[in-house]
């Protein structure tokens, strides 16, 4: 990442565009001091990672916590340019474990990955002096720190580190595989929580020319990458030197090993400054998108997210990403074995990370302490009409399948959009699309006629009707029950309701002088079942 002003730019003129799909992006919460990372520990909670050392929480309503999570400003080496705290890993099993993974710069320039644990008290408090050192290597400049680790589909946790910094990779670290600078590192924190051990897998075992920690290298600075929530695959926002900015992919079947080709290659092209390694080095895996730095279109890549939530089926499977410069957005994905890039927005946002909530919904954050929620096109919506026992359904999700559901149960053979009702109570309709996402209307309460069997109900009897300014009811049952009376409008909008304790009789009466005349439904409830009654004010 590189932190310059941002400044004006126009459209990037680009070929084999798709229908575009642009985006947008809606304030979720603001007041955080140099945002760079966030994520979500299996619930509802987002935990925002400040660059000066400190972690938040935010709730699904991005309000944010009174209590601090983790303060760690003591022990980063700085929380300005590009070093400080910039990295957060959940381990997979955190609801039992409480551990989770930081990437932060300390003391003289040095990348340190440590292990920290929740308290023992307070789910929102992480224990400060938890700490457990795994991994640290020097840095010789004071950029190009990398920061990201995650946890892969493989239940291994993977490091992104840059090169060392300064500029054009001046130690030639990123091709050296004796060091750790320019690379992404796989190791297992599972087996001995109290330090890592090597994947058997890993490319390069016994191979003495690199290290055991190696995945993948001849990357000059991966601010940001992430794995697909679906597939596995890899994508990586690669900083550019003074030429090109690029995307890297890779897919989830790989076996590691890739040189992405820093300081031989930058982007598509040859760098103009390569060390010796480069060689006769041919083997270099391309990126799968890249963008002339110092342009219009920016000149800091921050790499994003592969869209896999629900809410905006038209964003479905795009990959998300943005410049830190100009604040321009695109979005990448397949057509027809093709990678098709396109921008989606341009802004004067100060791009500096990404992040997922535990629906998968797409968060940006802008580092100068603001939390956007990404949308795209129309938010996916289902509902249903009646005419009489007649139910409609409509939805915008393509590609669907349906289920009707009485009272939460499904219907046998209700597949359809349509359904005719045949017995009183809630219907619901369930539309499932092929990305695996499920999609539900409100309930509808439907009344086929007024007579319901209600198992031990002796009674039910409303007056006057039609009614006006008060609604009476009476009802009794063979045996005292809890009983719960519930007003709706034709809609299904609940007007008021009441609970009664284990009674055997309610003689009761309920204030409508405030409603509009029109249709309403009067429902009783048990833990044996429910009845309606239409009823009319008139």
């Amino acid at each position: 990442m590189k932190f310059f002003t941002p400044f004006l730019f126009v459209l990037l003129s680009m070929g084999h565009l798709i229908a575009q799909l642009d985006i947008q992006v809606e304030n979720f919460a603001s007041g955080f001091n140099k945002s760079v990372d966030l994520a979500h520990a299996g619930d509802e909670r987002l935990f925002v990672v400040e660059q000066v050392g400190r972690i938040k929480i935010m709730d699904g309503d991005g309000n944010t916590l009174p209590d601090v999570f983790l303060n760690i400003q003591n022990k980063i080496s700085s929380g300005n340019g590009e070093q400080g705290l910039l990295g957060l890993a959940f381990h997979p099993d955190f609801v039992n474990n409480g551990y989770f993974y930081l990437n932060y710069t300390a003391g003289n320039l040095t990348t340190r990955i440590s292990r920290f644990s929740v308290s023992t008290n307070n789910p929102n408090l992480a224990d400060p002096n938890s700490e457990i050192i795994l991994l640290e290597f020097e840095q010789p400049y004071g950029n190009h720190n990398g920061g990201d680790l995650a946890f892969g589909p493989d239940g291994y946790l993977y490091i992104g580190t840059g090169d060392g910094g300064a500029g054009g990779d001046p130690q030639g670290n990123s091709q050296n595989r004796q060091n750790f600078l320019g690379k992404l590192l796989r190791i297992d924190v599972t087996t001995d929580f109290s330090a890592y051990t090597i994947p058997t897998d890993n490319p390069f075992v016994n191979d003495p020319s690199t290290l055991n920690e190696i995945w993948s290298f001849g990357i000059r600075n991966p601010w940001r990458w992430s794995f697909d929530q679906l597939t596995g695959d890899i994508w990586m926002g690669d900083v550019g030197q003074n030429a090109r900015e690029e995307i890297n992919f890779q897919p989830a079947n790989s076996t590691g090993g890739e040189n992405y080709g820093w300081n031989c290659r930058e982007g598509f092209i040859a760098y103009n400054n390569p060390t010796s390694a480069c060689i006769g080095v041919t083997d270099f895996t391309e990126p799968i998108f890249d963008y002339q730095t110092g342009s219009s279109a920016g000149c800091s890549v921050t790499g994003g997210i592969r869209y896999r939530g629900c809410e905006y089926p038209e964003l479905y499977g795009k990959y998300v990403f943005g410049d830190y410069c100009s604040g321009r957005f695109w979005t990448t994905d397949n057509v027809n074995g093709d990678w098709v890039t396109e921008v989606a927005l341009n802004s004067n946002i100060s791009i500096s990370g990404f992040g997922e909530d535990v629906d998968n919904e797409l968060y940006v954050l802008d580092l100068n302490g603001t939390i956007y929620r990404v949308v795209a096109g129309d938010a996916a919506t289902v509902s249903i009409a009646s005419n009489g026992a007649e139910l409609v359904g409509t939805t915008n999700i393509t590609n669907t399948e349906y289920q009707w559901l009485l009272d939460g149960e499904e219907i046998d053979g209700a597949t359809f959009i349509n359904y005719t009702a045949t017995q009183n109570g809630d219907y619901t309709l369930v539309v499932n699309n092929e990305n695996g996402c499920f999609y539900f209307s409100e309930p509808l309460p439907i009344i086929v006629n007024n007579v319901t069997d209600l198992a031990g109900l002796t009674q039910f009897y409303v007056f006057p009707l039609p009614f006006r300014e008060h609604l009476n009811y009476k009802i009794a049952f063979e045996d005292p029950t809890e009983v719960r009376v519930t007003l709706m409008d034709q809609h299904g909008k609940i007007v008021e309701e009441k609970q009664f304790d284990r009674t055997a009789t309610i003689n009761d009466q309920l204030s409508t002088q405030d409603l509009a005349s029109g249709v309403y439904l009067l429902k009783i409830a048990t833990e044996k079942g429910a009845m309606l009654k239409k009823i009319i004010r008139y």
